[in-house]
């Protein structure tokens, strides 16, 4: 009876240290996951040869590529060109519209609730000022160079200054963690 107690005592102690352990090593893995799913876009758009798009809405990471879709002229000659892919990020600029078929869906991911974090993406403003943002679209081009916009109607420009999403876990267990997708188009994840 002494050990049964003794083991309970123990494991009541050492239960709620691992379930914050656990807590902490998942915000890790979502951050490592969301620079992987940089990673991955700014490696398919060079292994590929086509411009690849990561878009952030609230807590969603969705990826596109970029394809040259099918015309009326290629169509009734029996060439479909749907599958092959675009290398520009900006032209034509309808390509990423929301209701574009010259794009394709490679993937989404959410990190949002009921889930255990939420993400925020900032950018910096022309005052070198860091802004909150809810939208977000990261595109590579096949020279690994990226492109981004922070309201869908506007047009892609080139990146001039990091964009930075903070995952922070909804309980406030831990660290907040950072990825960092940089001008050149890298993303590494760091802990804050």
């Amino acid at each position: 009876m002494v050990v049964v107690l003794i083991i309970t005592l123990f494991a009541s102690i050492a239960l709620p240290g691992m379930a914050r352990t656990m807590k902490i090593n998942r915000a890790r893995e979502a951050t490592e996951s969301i620079a992987t799913i940089f990673r991955g876009a700014r490696l398919r758009a060079m292994g590929r040869g086509g411009a690849v798009l990561v878009s952030f809405t609230g807590n969603t990471f969705t990826t596109f590529e970029a394809i040259r879709g099918t015309t009326a002229a290629t169509a009734s000659a029996g060439v479909d060109c749907r599958s092959l892919p675009e290398s520009s990020c900006i032209n034509p600029s309808n390509r990423w519209g929301p209701a574009s078929d010259r794009r394709e869906f490679l993937t989404s991911t959410n990190y949002g609730p009921p889930g255990d974090f939420t993400v925020a993406a900032e950018t910096m403003n022309l005052s070198n000022a860091a802004v909150n943002r809810t939208f977000l679209d990261i595109c590579f081009t096949p020279s690994g160079r990226a492109y981004s916009r922070t309201i869908q109607a506007n047009p892609l420009t080139a990146m001039t200054s990091p964009a930075t999403f903070t995952i922070t876990r909804i309980d406030e267990v831990g660290r907040d963690r950072k990825v960092i997708v940089t001008s050149s188009g890298n993303a590494r994840s760091v802990a804050e």
